[in-house]
Formats: C-alpha cells, structure tokens, sequence
C-alpha cells in the first residue's frame, strides 16, 4: 500500500508533530528485522536514525480492527497503520501493526524495492513471521531453537526437535 503526502488541512503536505521514539524492545526487533533483510538481499541494510510513531493519529469508526478503529490514509482508506516514507514515521491504530510495518523503512531506497508497498520481494517471505517471548520480547521466527537463548529464561529454545 502506498500512502501519499501526510496532508494537512490546508492540502499542503506536513508530517505529523506527535511522535515519538520507538520504544526499546521495538528496536530490538527493528535491529533484527535490518539483519534478516540484510541476508536475504545481500546488502547491508541498517540505519542509525530509527523512524518515529505518531502517538495520537487520528483514529475514525470502522470494522476491520479489533478495537473497532483505526487510521485513515490521506485519500480516507481505513487501515490499521501504514509507514510514511516521506515523515519516517509509523501511524498506527494498534501498537501490533508496527511489527508488520517495520519494514518499509528498512527497504526503503533499497533499488527495486521502494518500501515494497505490494509485500512481493523475498524479504517478506523470509522476515515477516514473529514469535514473542513469555517476557515479551518478539523475536523473528528464525531465532526459535536456533541453539542460542533469546528469551528471559530460554523459553525460545525449549520443546525444540
């Protein structure tokens, strides 16, 4: 999905003011999600300035959510969350879309790609499938029973085969 400009009242294009720094366990999984997307391209793939989340989007009525709400796009599609590639900035409904959106920044100027709007490149096939911790740390499906402990108390890399 593609969103355009942030849009404002006047129809200029404006980013939204109410960020906010990813939390760190978000970044955690932000870092991992850079490693994954770095081996299935071949390229490194890492930022030192992290995008931001609008903590107050504008939330309107809808069905598709679990809450009941969500945020629209500048042209009124009603989504859970999208990424702004000209605000570098997630606008989320629900905290969880994020996980799913954190990729878009990663791949974002990757040539070909341009935030893959259409979820086509291998990078989704490989790194969009999450497990989270008993503490909740969320860790790429990847890192189960790989042989090296994530989670707290190991839980990651118990019941394996």
């Amino acid at each position: 999905m593609s969103v355009g400009g942030c849009g404002d009242d006047d129809g200029k294009d404006s980013c939204p003011e109410t960020t906010e720094e990813l939390s760190p366990a978000e970044v955690d999984l932000y870092r991992q999600l850079e490693v994954c997307a770095s081996r299935v391209t071949g390229m490194t793939l890492h930022r030192d300035d992290l995008p931001r989340v609008e903590k107050d989007p504008a939330l309107v009525a809808c069905d598709n959510t679990p809450t009941g709400k969500c945020v629209t796009t500048a042209a009124g599609q009603a989504v859970a969350g999208f990424y702004e590639p000209n605000c570098d900035t997630f606008t989320v409904a629900i905290r969880e879309v994020l996980f799913h959106e954190m990729l878009h920044p990663i791949l974002c100027g990757v040539p070909g790609l341009d935030c893959d709007g259409g979820h086509t490149s291998p990078v989704w096939q490989e790194c969009q499938h999450l497990k989270q911790c008993p503490d909740g740390r969320i860790l790429l499906a990847e890192r189960i029973c790989d042989g090296t402990p994530d989670c707290a108390q190991g839980e990651d890399e118990m019941q394996c085969p």
